[in-house]
């Protein structure tokens, strides 16, 4: 059977992947606030049997969820206008991880990003755990929101992964943060009060130390 498959020019074996080049900088950890914003997506089904996608963004350094958007349908159109309306409201990052999902590799997306002057940071195939914050907050969410709730429509879900948002930033303290909640936290690393318009709107800090500074000199 091999011989006549390979008169006929047929496929003899499994196809092979092509070659992922190498990624040096995919387990970089973010270097403080707004340094790495990081991407994924979580599916759910809804009452009437629909699929519905969620877009969360966690800024990495803070463990702070920047935002979850549900949609029926979420392309790359639809991250970048995330995006945009995250970057409106808490400062753009450096960086921004993500896996080699369509969206995400999108030239769209790609394009955007340079005219943005954010890097992308692409993870390695098969390895979620370069994602981990990402990952850790997406279990969370499954676990204590979306296995909870019987959701009628996208709305009502946009509504109730949002209430999640906000508990997750601002009620629950987190060990990794030496027992602080995630607002709390990206505040002081910014030297703002928590929930001040200055911590949410304090721009691009790349380091803890430079996002004092800035900070600082925007007060004076």
């Amino acid at each position: 059977m091999q011989r006549i498959r390979r008169i006929e020019g047929l496929r003899i074996g499994p196809a092979r992947r092509p070659k992922c080049p190498p990624r040096p900088d995919a387990r970089t950890k973010a270097e403080g606030v707004n340094d790495v914003w990081c991407l994924d997506f979580v599916y759910d089904v809804m009452q009437r049997g629909t699929t519905v996608r969620f877009l969360t963004i966690i800024d990495e350094g803070a463990h702070f969820c920047i935002d979850i958007v549900a949609g029926r349908s979420l392309g790359a159109q639809e991250v970048i206008a995330a995006l945009q309306t995250a970057i409106h409201r808490h400062g753009m990052p450096r960086h921004l991880r993500s896996d080699n999902g369509g969206e995400f590799i999108a030239h769209l997306l790609q394009d955007w990003l340079r005219q943005s002057g954010i890097k992308p940071r692409f993870i390695e195939p098969g390895s979620p755990w370069q994602n981990g914050i990402n990952e850790s907050f997406n279990a969370r969410l499954r676990d204590e929101c979306l296995n909870r709730e019987l959701l009628a429509n996208v709305l009502e879900a946009q509504v109730i992964v949002r209430q999640f948002r906000d508990e997750y930033n601002q009620i629950r303290p987190h060990s990794s943060l030496d027992y602080q909640t995630p607002a709390t936290y990206r505040a002081k690393m910014f030297g703002q009060a928590a929930g001040s318009g200055q911590a949410r709107q304090a721009g691009p800090s790349l380091r803890p130390q430079l996002a004092v500074s800035s900070s600082s000199d925007h007060n004076n």
